[in-house]
């Protein structure tokens, strides 16, 4: 009977092994292959993403799993995020990757979660200001009057010319709007709910160069931090300890 238990516990062993090294192997040959999917379309890099992350989670060590977790981040903040100029699809398709692995490493290491999560909001920041570099957009051109022929045509030509080239500056502009508006929508969910919420769980060695990471990318401390911070500053004067 114990010969039995042993054999069986050795090929429950052996399997857990296997699963583990075919998982962890699949999804360190699949994160290189992100960067090319991107390239190729949105869709494509959605569904590569999305199988990564299902082989990184099969992944039962977490520090293996974690091992995984940081080459998919490498791969995710070094893919061409200009690829796709204006595209929103890629810009959603990148937050529902971001979004899932997040979850996954918020299982292992909170405090690796959130450091993704702002560096991922600084390379979102980064990509704001590429597009405001191009300026404010013009309005178009409208060719009006009465002229020779070949003058008007000169002149319709010059103005369709320019028209096309304001045009992609309203369309990076829109774009750059857009991003600054979900970033503005997300930030009281992401910062002043989710981050409280997880900060009992990062140590407190980690604390204040997170914080002071939040404050560099975002412009500012959630007013939970604030608050709690002038709690703790009142609490430390003379005479007002209760």
């Amino acid at each position: 009977m114990k010969r039995i238990l042993l054999i069986a516990c050795f090929v429950c062993f052996s399997v857990s092994c296997r699963r583990e090294t075919s998982a962890q192997g699949k999804a360190m040959l699949l994160i290189p292959e992100l960067s090319k999917a991107w390239k190729d379309s949105v869709s494509t890099f959605a569904d590569l993403s999305h199988r990564v992350c299902v082989e990184i989670e099969y992944v039962p060590v977490p520090s293996n799993r974690l091992e995984c977790i940081t080459a998919y981040q490498k791969a995710f903040l070094g893919l061409p995020k200009y690829q796709r100029e204006c595209d929103e699809d890629g810009f959603w398709a990148r937050m529902n990757a971001q979004t899932e692995i997040e979850r996954i490493t918020s299982d292992i290491d909170t405090s690796s979660k959130w450091h993704f999560t702002l560096r991922c909001w600084q390379s979102l920041m980064e990509e704001i200001n590429h597009y405001d570099a191009y300026g404010t957009s013009k309005p178009m051109r409208i060719v009006g009057g009465v002229a020779e022929p070949t003058v008007m045509k000169n002149a319709i030509a010059k103005a369709d010319s320019e028209n096309r080239v304001r045009k992609v500056a309203l369309e990076r502009r829109h774009y750059a709007n857009r991003l600054r508006g979900c970033l503005r929508t997300m930030y009281r969910p992401v910062f002043e709910y989710a981050l409280k919420e997880d900060w009992n769980k990062i140590s407190v060695d980690c604390r204040d160069e997170l914080m002071q990471m939040v404050r560099d990318v975002t412009g500012r401390y959630p007013d939970w931090y604030l608050d709690e911070k002038k709690k703790s500053e009142k609490d430390y004067l003379p005479g007002t300890r209760q």
